[in-house]
């Protein structure tokens, strides 16, 4: 026998903010290598989707904040067989999980290539994080695709300021493009990890993998860096920021790029490229 949650206790742990303002993304506006390495994203059933962090118009996302404290962990959820995919999201998740957000998503990347090697890192912003042992407004999650030669060699992920990074060969790609899911962790908040066999059934409203719209910092306006950059984000942290960019890389790079090839993660401090 299945029991019908009724709609008003779906929505008694709304969010405090359900309709914040949708931001227009860029365009695509990124260096080809970016591009071609850019990962592959799906988004656990209890995880909000990235969404822009900046819009074009310079307007600043002002996040989520969660009205209530986060629900207790549930033993047992219950649905009757014709429930959609928008009556399974859990409570606290409705308006950041809305398809409008994954329309409007936006993924910015910045890069440092040296030595034969280059380091690609992808910051995704959400406007929430939402588990069962906190909730705060806002969240930056990243992934770092390693290169050798233009060939990626190493993927790095993170999950609360630490990452984890795996060869290649233990990572499963859409061509170029390695998959990662955003998804709750068993600390009971939002990180990555990467992909299993099992998460080609794509869970995201699209019902495949997401690439949202790329920009390359060193293609976007100064003042729309500035901003994304230097606003306060609360107790999310963006690892765009130059020193952090730096110190990540230095931190988590691969044994093979340090001790072989001598990577420097400090420099160049603009890509070729861009100069």
């Amino acid at each position: 026998m299945f029991l019908m949650l009724p709609r008003s206790a779906l929505l008694a742990s709304l969010l405090g903010n359900c309709l914040a303002n949708l931001l227009t993304p860029f365009g695509t506006t990124a260096s080809a290598n970016a591009i071609k390495f850019q990962p592959v994203i799906d988004f656990d059933t209890e995880s909000c989707y990235n969404t822009a962090a900046v819009g074009t118009n310079g307007q600043v996302n002002d996040g989520i904040a969660p009205s209530v404290a986060p629900p207790p962990v549930p033993t047992h959820w219950l649905f009757t067989s014709n429930n959609t995919e928008e009556d399974r999201i859990l409570p606290n998740l409705r308006g950041c999980r809305e398809k409008d957000r994954l329309d409007h998503g936006q993924v910015y990347v910045r890069e440092r290539c040296n030595h034969g090697w280059c380091a690609y890192l992808y910051g995704y912003y959400f406007e929430a994080d939402l588990g069962w042992l906190e909730a705060h407004k806002h969240d930056w999650e990243h992934i770092i695709v390693w290169t050798l030669n233009d060939n990626i060699f190493f993927v790095s992920w993170s999950a609360h300021g630490k990452y984890t990074t795996h060869h290649q060969s233990a990572v499963l790609f859409e061509g170029t493009h390695a998959k990662m899911v955003y998804h709750l962790g068993g600390v009971g908040t939002h990180s990555f990890r990467k992909a299993e066999a099992k998460d080609d059934h794509v869970e995201n409203h699209t019902g495949q993998w997401v690439k949202s719209p790329l920009v390359s910092l060193e293609k976007l306006d100064c003042d729309i860096v500035r901003k994304l950059l230097n606003n306060n984000w609360g107790s999310a942290v963006s690892d765009l920021k130059k020193d952090r960019f730096g110190s990540q890389l230095d931190k988590w790079m691969p044994y093979d790029a340090r001790n072989n090839e001598k990577y420097n993660p400090w420099e160049p401090v603009v890509p070729s490229w861009a100069t």
